[in-house]
């Protein structure tokens, strides 16, 4: 998904091709026995943080990701907003702002932003955007148990009703006037990291090293808390968010207000004291 996203290649069916065969199962009986497997220990209480439905919908991906991209609807995810490293705020994949240009909610409320949402309606998302790896974007297991039994689901995860995606009344009522708050975050701590992995595009690309300071990614978090509900989770991303030496602060922060943080990274550098 990062490879097509970025351009750096431009064929979908990429998985296909020798070079990137590492990346990708070969064999499909194998894979699914552990998405089973995974689905198992789930059902038995065991820590596995996948929801059912989004392991469902990995064996529908690996299966066939071409049709399973083109019958996810994007249109539904206008409710992520992104802050960069170089200070861009991003509505589900599509350029809103710049942080400090104006407070986000009003940005939120922008006429750029409904413009947005018009498009993401009609032709989806920005590059930046992938439904599939949103935990926040399927529906917990008893919702989607109960579905599933009376055979009414709907296998495409962006349209299942729960507290992070929108529900069918929801969507019919978008307009300028009814916009749906922040649900989801992603905020780019740096774009430096101790690896060079095959599948990652950043350090492919000039690195700048340019990262937002601690008081700027504060500044944003504070300003979502004026804009979110209770239920809001923040992913930290990179490069390596480890790294930085303030991070800690800001996971602190977040945490302070109430909501969930989580972390992207390789855990090359996690130690006892992480």
């Amino acid at each position: 998904l990062a490879l097509l996203e970025t351009g750096i290649i431009p064929e979908r069916h990429w998985f296909k091709h020798d070079y990137y065969k590492e990346m990708w199962p070969q064999d499909k009986k194998k894979f699914d026995s552990v998405i089973d497997e995974l689905t198992r220990m789930r059902k038995a209480g065991k820590k596995i943080w996948n929801p059912l439905s989004q392991l469902d919908a990995f064996k529908e991906y690996y299966t066939d990701p071409v049709h399973f991209m083109q019958t996810t609807e994007y249109a539904l995810h206008d409710y992520i907003i992104d802050l960069d490293e170089k200070k861009t705020i991003y509505l589900s994949g599509d350029e809103l702002g710049r942080l400090g240009e104006a407070r986000l909610k009003d940005m939120w409320q922008s006429e750029r932003a409904q413009a947005l949402r018009e498009k993401i309606k009609t032709h989806g998302p920005g590059k930046r955007s992938c439904v599939i790896n949103f935990v926040c974007a399927f529906p917990d297991d008893k919702t989607y148990t109960e579905k599933k039994k009376s055979e009414l689901i709907l296998r495409t995860p962006s349209v299942y009703e729960n507290e992070c995606s929108p529900s069918k009344k929801e969507i019919n009522s978008i307009s300028a006037e009814t916009v749906r708050t922040p649900k989801f975050s992603v905020i780019m701590v740096n774009q430096a990291c101790p690896l060079r992995c095959k599948m990652c595009y950043n350090w492919k690309e000039e690195v700048t090293r340019k990262e937002n300071t601690l008081s700027d990614m504060k500044r944003f978090v504070s300003q979502c808390a004026e804009l979110v509900g209770s239920k809001f989770e923040i992913n930290l991303a990179g490069g390596e968010p480890f790294l930085r030496h303030d991070i800690f602060q800001l996971i602190r922060h977040i945490s302070d207000l109430g909501y969930t943080v989580s972390c992207t990274s390789n855990g090359f550098l996690l130690n006892d004291h992480l």
